[in-house]
């Protein structure tokens, strides 16, 4: 027991260091002195478009993003502090503070040409949009809803009072996010009927909201003290998932091919994986002070970095082009007492094969229970990493005991998995099972039953069968027992629920099947679009060494599957 303690105690400085590991570099590419603050790009063809405070905007050609050079500065009619993009029009909408909002003609060559601005009434901080619809936010707690009219120039539709300055909006899906600031808060609002947009709910954060993004369902927001707030998009609102802890708040946030980057003036510029749902795996970090917010194209990042000037970072070192979420299964694991004094733990081995970094996100499916909310923890890995993490219940999940399944759900196709979940007290080393991860293209479905061969219970040997539900919706499966003859012994059923594992230990004793010296099982799935994983474990009475056996499905013309 001395022994194990010790490896546990290595493996969790292991599980800590890979955790905390940067996997990739940012490698910075050139910074230029500007004048005024620049904040907000905005990337078109070769040109950035920034905005830089009371110098307004600066135009910098970025052709070569290793030899930046500043073209010119625009006046504008306030201090320049955020920037879009009309695309049908080629203009420039621009927040000016207390000016309002302003709209800019984009040339050919040369700056670009002032259409005019539209006092709001307000000192417009934020702005968001295109095609026309646009949603600003002022320091005086204002959200408003802008049109380009006929003549070019920004006209408010409505507007709505909040309860904080609203330092960063977007809209989504006719939905107006709002990071409220000091006021710790973010909103959220409808805005299907922009002449009349309505507050659907607010909800607290435990710092002030300083930026925000949509990924997919999620919303991730940059909190003072924390770091990001991870919540999920539902039709009723926001539910908070998830928070990451980071060196500092982000001030802008920007979800790109897979990769989600952040920057911050204690933060600099940072980059993450948010792929593999709610939890956000931190990839890189590079130090460059002053960073505000950025822009990218392609592999290249442009940053806004106040009296710092404006520098360009390489995140290729970082990319993955290939990636693609794929979710493995390893249907048993344990970190549990078993009989005759054995003590069983699962060991499990990650390898990225993939061309780029990759990420992986281990969540517990805990026997005999719904696991639509499971336990997890992500890893990064470099191209070409392994890590071998053992007791990885305990290591990486920090549980004391655990008897379930893992998903294994993986940024890119190439990332491997493997496992072998063995007795570790035994007095001349260990023995156990192989148990690989399995895909699910393997899964059991209701047109393909599961075969499980070479099944026995008896004076030597005892027969153990286990499921995973795959699926966020309960399965109803049976289990058909059956002699070397053919003959059935009988069907243990069961309704597994959303991500459930099970496992039936010595299972023919369900049916009284009394002594069986060879048999076999089929699992069926009865429920429409169900997908479940089977295995048998098949154990030696005398060693307790096992053997496990995964299902192999059967075509839909066997007499088995249905």
């Amino acid at each position: 027991m001395t022994r194990r303690a010790t490896l546990l105690t290595v493996l969790l400085a292991l599980a800590a260091a890979v955790a905390a590991a940067q996997v990739c570099d940012l490698e910075e590419l050139a910074t230029i002195s500007t004048p005024g603050s620049p904040t907000h790009p905005l990337v078109i063809g070769s040109t950035a478009y920034v905005a830089a405070g009371s110098a307004g905007l600066l135009r910098i050609d970025v052709t070569d993003p290793a030899n930046l050079a500043l073209l010119d500065a625009t006046p504008t009619q306030g201090q320049a502090l955020d920037i879009a993009y009309e695309y049908f029009g080629n203009q420039l909408v621009v927040a000016e503070g207390v000016s309002g909002i302003g709209s800019y003609d984009v040339q050919e060559s040369g700056p670009p040409v002032h259409l005019g601005t539209t006092n709001l009434g307000g000192t417009i901080v934020s702005l968001s949009g295109s095609a026309g619809d646009y949603v600003a936010g002022s320091n005086e707690g204002t959200l408003y809803l802008v049109t380009l009219g006929a003549d070019d120039l920004p006209v408010v539709e409505s507007q709505l009072t909040l309860s904080g300055q609203v330092v960063d909006v977007l809209e989504s899906s006719r939905r107006a996010y709002c990071a409220l600031g000091g006021a710790n808060a973010v909103a959220v609002v409808d805005v299907l009927n922009r002449s009349a947009p309505s507050l659907v709910a607010v909800y607290n954060l435990p710092g002030a909201a300083r930026s925000l993004v949509r990924t997919g369902d999620l919303l991730l927001v940059g909190v003072d003290g924390v770091g990001l707030v991870v919540f999920e998009i539902r039709d009723e609102g926001l539910a908070q998932a998830d928070t990451v802890t980071l060196a500092a708040a982000p001030t802008d946030l920007v979800v790109w091919n897979e990769r989600l980057f952040m920057t911050g003036p204690q933060l600099g510029l940072a980059e993450a994986d948010p792929s593999l749902g709610t939890d956000i795996v931190p990839l890189a970090r590079l130090q460059l002070s002053g960073s505000t917010a950025l822009a990218l194209i392609g592999n290249n990042v442009f940053v806004g970095r106040g009296t710092a000037g404006f520098s360009s970072v390489d995140a290729s070192a970082c990319s993955n082009p290939d990636s693609s979420v794929t979710s493995l299964y390893i249907p048993a694991g344990a970190r549990a007492a078993g009989t005759a004094g054995s003590y069983w733990l699962t060991d499990i081995a990650v390898t990225n094969y993939s061309n780029g970094v990759a990420t992986a996100n281990l969540a517990y499916l805990a026997k005999n229970q719904d696991n639509s909310s499971p336990l997890n923890a992500s890893l990064a890995l470099a191209m070409g990493e392994q890590v071998l993490i053992g007791d990885v219940f305990s290591s990486l999940l920090g549980l004391d005991a655990a008897n379930g399944g893992l998903r294994v759900s993986t940024s890119h196709p190439d990332v491997k998995v493997t496992s072998r979940t063995y007795n570790a007290a035994g007095q001349e080393g260990t023995y156990g099972q192989f148990i690989p991860a399995q895909r699910e293209e393997l899964a059991l479905t209701p047109d393909g039953a599961g075969a499980l061969n070479q099944l026995q219970e008896n004076e030597n040997f005892r027969t153990n069968i286990g499921m995973v539900n795959l699926g966020d919706t309960p399965v109803s499966v049976e289990v058909h027992l059956y002699h070397a003859s053919g003959s059935r012994y009988g069907i243990v059923s069961r309704t597994l629920q959303p991500f459930e594992m099970t496992q039936y230990d010595r299972i023919y004793n369900r049916v009284n099947a009394g002594v069986v010296d060879s048999g076999f099982a089929v699992v069926k799935v009865l429920t429409t679009g169900g997908e479940v994983l089977a295995y048998a474990s098949v154990v030696d009475n005398g060693s307790n060494d096992p053997i496990f056996i995964p299902a192999q499905r059967l075509s839909d013309t066997s007499p088995f599957t249905y």
